[in-house]
Formats: C-alpha cells, structure tokens, sequence
C-alpha cells in the first residue's frame, strides 16, 4: 500500500480538482493513518489554501529549487506541513526573495522519493510539460469531468492524450460532477473512455462553505464523502479498508 500513487486532474478548469484531490488524500490518511498530497502546479496554485493549512509550517515547492541530486524522503516528508495525517506539498503564496521553483527534473525527482512512503495523491498540471511525466508515476488515475458537451469534449482530448502513449496505462476512474445523476449520461461516458468505473459527484454547497471555514473539504456529512468511496472500491483498494 505504501507505493500507491493516485492522479487526481480536472477535463476542464473551474471543476473542483485539487478539492477532489484533497479530500481524496484526507480519506486515504483516514483508512491508513497517512497519506501525502501534492500539487503538480508547483509555481502558484496553493493546494495548501485548498487544504485549509496555509498557516502550518514546512516546506514549499518554492524551498526547494536548489535541491540536486537524490532526495531523501524521510527528513523531506518530515518538513511538509501536516494535518489530520496528510503532509501537503504546495507552492506557497509566491516566491520570495530566497525562495525559486525547482526545475521539472527536481520536481518528478521529489515525486519519486516521495511516493516510496506513504500513500499519496498528485494534483496533476492540465497545461505544463509535468503533466504527462506525473501521469506515468501514477498507480491510477482520478479525471474530473463536467456534462455540458465541452466539458465532454475536453475529457476525450484529455484522457486521450494521458493515456494513449502509455504501453501499460493506469486504471482509470471519472468522476462526473453534476447537479443530478443521469445513469445513461454516466455508463455512455464510462464506455466512450474505457473508463474502469464512473462515479456520479452531486453539486454540494457544504463542501465550499467547509472551505471557507478552513476546513478539509469532503466531510462525512457532504457528498464526497460517498463519492470518495465509490471512487476507491472502483480503484480495487480493498473493501472495508477505508470505512
């Protein structure tokens, strides 16, 4: 269980991603005591806001630009500000004077040594040259997809695109975010992208107000919380381990 890696991405922006992504790793920190969550955009994006711990102390994407060489991932995990059991990896809130971004072999070096610890959910970039090579680290992959048809559009283009290359592509679960849950709309969407599962994730106003609140979205008393679930069975994790 310790190498698990899960790619979480959106088809489309605005969709709820790196909450997804969050909640995903609270849940995993949940069922085995630990989990890590890292943000793809390591340039700005602020996964750590998103997680509700911006005001932890600990090591951001932007500490780490002059790292060379192989990393260790005991003392680097031990840096990262944790809560609840998940140790995030973030950009901060810019770049300051002694801080720069490492370069994409420094990041997919630190993703490596990361992921031989605990279990761990990458953010995917929708846009950067770390996309692709972040996919290939994951053990499974989690896609955000809209109903309106260019969000549809934008989930064949990107699914497509991640997984066509790849000799031995990673399981692969949509998510299909909407107000209502249409079974048709769903299984066409699954069997269009050879999708190993589709979950359905209902609109829910509680989760942005447990943002606001600065608090790790996906609570028991949201739909995440099911969605999560589903999400994790459709994975094959085990039944019963994330209860």
């Amino acid at each position: 269980m310790s190498s698990l890696v899960i790619g979480v991405i959106g088809a489309s922006g605005g969709l709820g991603a790196s909450t997804l992504a969050a909640a995903l790793a609270h849940r995993l920190a949940r069922g085995v005591g630990a989990a890590l969550l890292v943000d793809g955009q390591v340039d700005g994006g602020g996964l750590d806001v998103t997680a509700g711990i911006e005001h932890r102390p600990g090591l951001r994407w932007e500490d780490l630009g002059d790292l060379a060489g192989p990393v260790d991932p005991g003392p680097l995990t031990a840096s990262l500000p944790e809560q609840d059991g998940v140790r995030v990896l973030s950009a901060g809130r810019g770049i300051g004077p002694l801080g720069r971004p490492p370069t994409p072999e420094t990041v997919l070096e630190v993703v490596r040594a990361l992921r031989a610890g605990q279990p761990t959910v990458l953010d995917l970039p929708r846009s950067t040259c770390l996309r692709q090579p972040m996919v290939e680290l994951a053990d499974a992959l989690v896609v955000l997809v809209g109903t309106h048809s260019r969000g549809l559009a934008d989930a064949v283009a990107l699914v497509g695109g991640a997984r066509l290359p790849l000799a031995d592509p990673p399981p692969l679960c949509l998510v299909i975010r909407s107000r209502r849950s249409d079974g048709d709309l769903v299984d066409l969407v699954g069997r269009h992208l050879e999708a190993d599962g589709v979950v359905h994730l209902a609109d829910d106003d509680r989760i942005l107000r447990a943002g606001e609140r600065g608090e790790w979205p996906g609570g028991r008393a949201t739909a995440l919380d099911p969605a999560l679930a589903q999400v994790l069975d459709v994975l094959d994790l085990g039944e019963g381990l994330f209860r």
